[in-house]
């Protein structure tokens, strides 16, 4: 039988669960090499309660940080400034419409994960074999609704309209005036 607790990673606001060994003594603050879908991650425990909500699958445990991992995350996180920088320049590049919100590499090396905003889709598939030939490793493209689309579907919303929110749809979201309108979508 196995423990858990509620780790972040990169202090990003998204939290997971780590499945730890039995024997294993965590407590909250500590840094941990973790692993899901073959990429390591460097990751600070945040709760030791297991009911907090979590984004996404589990990860498992590989060790406790050693001061050489909390050397080389230092290292990732000074080089994140730059790597937003070139990604930004590819995006201007390319002419894409599209804001980019963070650029993170995974502790390992072996992911890039490029977070962006746009109101229509975005054919992005010559960004990313370029970033993967500059990066060397697995790009992954995560679209997210940008802050301001939230509020102004909560305008709506006060207004006793229904709101319909698509990913991956032409617009971020749709206002219907009575629940009639549903249909003709």
């Amino acid at each position: 039988m196995s423990n858990q607790i509620t780790i972040n990673i990169d202090n990003q606001g998204r939290r997971y669960l780590v499945n730890l060994p039995q024997d294993t003594l965590i407590q909250i603050g500590d840094n941990l090499i973790v692993e899901r879908d073959n990429t390591k991650e460097f990751a600070t425990c945040i709760s030791l309660d297991t009911n907090s909500i979590r984004v996404g699958e589990d990860y498992n445990f590989i060790r406790l940080a050693t001061q050489e991992d909390k050397i080389k995350h230092d290292e990732i996180l000074s080089k994140a400034k730059a790597n937003k920088q070139k990604v930004k320049q590819k995006i201007n590049e390319y002419n894409l419409q599209m804001k980019l919100i963070s650029v993170n590499t995974s502790f390992d090396g072996s992911k890039v994960l490029v977070i962006y905003t746009a109101e229509e889709r975005v054919d992005f598939r010559t960004l990313v074999r370029d970033l993967a030939s500059i990066f060397r490793c697995r790009i992954e493209m995560r679209q997210i609704a940008e802050f301001y689309i939230k509020n102004r579907a909560d305008k709506h919303l006060n207004k006793d309209r229904i709101v319909i929110f698509g990913c991956g749809t032409d617009k971020a979201y749709k206002v219907i005036k009575s629940i009639r309108s549903v249909s003709d979508i």
